[in-house]
């Protein structure tokens, strides 16, 4: 049989190819096999550190779970931890509500065994990142003769389980979807502040004075005979800020009556309208002063703010503290660090308790 060059050429050519062809093939899978191999012993590597971060990324799903735990505690699903699964610390967290919820007695059941001669409570709220200004916070309270009337409105898991170590009154709230630190003038701040303030509505409702206070604030004395020296029937109490103008709603008493409890009202209905939750503090406010609102504004002297503290009447560290300061409010600082630091520097930092000896002479 004979066969033309051109023929033969193409049968070589095509023959070529089909040889490159299969080794390409043979050469791609030894390839894909130790890839396989490599991404086998990768994945073994990286399990631990995937199982570890997951839940950290997964944070936002995380919370909703507990949201809809917290809200639904006897509801929630009992699943048994499978340590297989990336979304362990779901199913613990879920058992960990559980826990906290049933061993928590009844609001109303906490509520009379803290309230005040004055029938009044002192309430906080405290998540994860504030715990360190709420130990302040709660030392001073002691050494004032009040820690007794506080209550902590605890957001998160961490909170119960600390203040439950530090035998401190508290009820769990876990519905906080952010935990952390909040940006201030952010709308997480903004949440979080405008919570503040339907919990004072709540614990009005149940009967009894609501004294709303900040986390960084600091209480020297008693504070009700200095509040109730001036006024002791208005239904509102509150501080200013250095313009003594603007009322500062970090520290407010509202007393059980009828226009108490609406000015509170008034501030919860304006939450939608933009602007920060001391905008509508003071906007509510003055509408319901036209209306017969007696509101009672704290000396400042005796109850001053940041600026008025540390750039006024304390300038330095070293300036002598004024024996009628009733109570400090740390704020006009944007960071709970730098609230740290300055309590620190002016010898206000006493967390594991205050020494018997702070002012004295």
């Amino acid at each position: 049989m004979n066969f033309s060059r051109r023929t033969v050429l193409f049968f070589l050519f095509w023959f070529s190819g089909i040889v490159v062809l299969v080794n390409h093939l043979a050469k791609s899978r030894v390839r894909q096999e130790e890839m396989s191999s490599e991404i086998s012993g990768l994945r073994k590597m990286l399990n631990p550190v995937i199982t570890r971060m997951l839940p950290v990324i997964t944070n936002s799903k995380l919370n909703r779970e507990v949201t809809k735990a917290t809200e639904e505690p006897k509801q929630a699903s009992k699943v048994h931890v499978t340590h297989e699964s990336h979304f362990t610390n779901k199913t613990d967290i879920e058992f960990e509500i559980d826990e906290i919820m049933n061993s928590t007695p009844k609001i109303e059941e906490i509520l009379k065994k803290i309230v005040s001669p004055t029938n009044t409570i002192i309430y906080v709220i405290v998540e994860r990142s504030y715990i360190p200004l709420f130990k302040n916070f709660y030392a001073f309270a002691k050494m004032a003769n009040v820690a007794n009337f506080v209550l902590a409105i605890c957001k998160d898991i961490s909170c119960c389980k600390t203040l439950r170590e530090m035998n401190v009154t508290y009820f769990p709230d876990m519905t906080w979807s952010g935990v952390g630190y909040s940006r201030f003038g952010s709308g997480d701040f903004k949440r979080k502040n405008n919570e503040k303030t339907e919990w004072t509505l709540k614990l009005l409702e149940y009967g009894y004075n609501v004294l709303m206070s900040d986390v960084d604030i600091i209480l020297l004395k008693d504070p009700f005979p200095y509040m109730f020296r001036k006024c002791k029937s208005c239904d509102i109490h509150i501080g200013t800020n250095d313009n003594a103008e603007e009322l500062n709603a970090g520290f407010v008493l509202v007393r059980n009556t009828s226009n108490g409890i609406e000015a509170v009202r008034q501030v919860v209905k304006t939450f939608k309208v933009k602007g920060q939750n001391q905008d509508h503090w003071n906007a509510a406010l003055r509408k319901m002063k036209k209306q017969g609102l007696a509101i009672n504004v704290l000396d400042e002297k005796l109850f001053p703010c940041g600026k008025t503290y540390f750039d006024k009447m304390r300038s330095r560290p070293d300036v002598l503290h004024d024996p009628k300061v009733v109570m400090i409010h740390n704020n006009y600082l944007k960071s709970s660090i730098k609230k740290v630091s300055r309590f620190k520097a002016f010898n206000l930092w006493f967390p594991n308790g205050v020494p018997s000896n702070l002012f004295k002479t």
